[in-house]
């Protein structure tokens, strides 16, 4: 079976900063690393099959109508969070490339050595977006009982420190 992925490039390039021009190759490869790696452990293994096997179907049978629950929640959850994460996955792919000669960071006309840090304020913030999506798709999975406490729900952002709490997981 192909890799299926929840949100296509053509979605992305629609609905974010993404240009047209950005390699197809690279921003697939992007939507599907963070589709695996990131939204898998947020939906956990059971959820994460049945949301690619909706789509999947959808893929399959043109006719088939995904169920107004799955719909919304790829529509209103999961596509955000994958459009801001994939975001965040690009900075690093596109702009760096490993070479027979190390690693370079591309520009429109040339590739140059690398200086510490200089993509480290665009990457924060689309990595404050992804948490803050991340925060709204861990409420929606929990407040329509979709997983259990199994699944990521680590929303610590790394460029601020911030760990949010889910209150109803307290015991005070």
């Amino acid at each position: 079976m192909d890799k299926i992925i929840l949100i296509s490039e053509k979605e992305i390039k629609e609905l974010s900063i993404v240009q047209l021009n950005v390699d197809s190759h690279i921003l697939s490869l992007s939507i599907y690393d963070v589709q695996f790696i990131s939204l898998r452990p947020v939906l956990g293994d059971e959820l994460y099959s049945q949301v690619i096997n909706e789509v999947n179907q959808s893929i399959q049978d043109e006719t088939y109508i995904i169920p107004d629950n799955m719909k919304k929640l790829i529509s209103e959850y999961i596509s955000p969070y994958l459009i801001h994460a994939t975001i965040q996955e690009l900075i690093m792919n596109s702009t760096y490339k490993l070479t027979n000669k190390g690693l370079l960071k591309y520009t429109d006309t040339s590739a140059i050595s690398l200086q510490s840090g200089e993509v480290e304020t665009v990457k924060n913030y689309h990595n404050n977006k992804v948490t803050a999506y991340k925060v709204a798709l861990i409420k929606y999975l929990h407040d329509n009982k979709l997983i259990n406490k199994a699944t990521d729900v680590n929303v610590t952002n790394t460029s601020t420190g911030w760990y949010l709490i889910n209150h109803q997981q307290c015991n005070n």
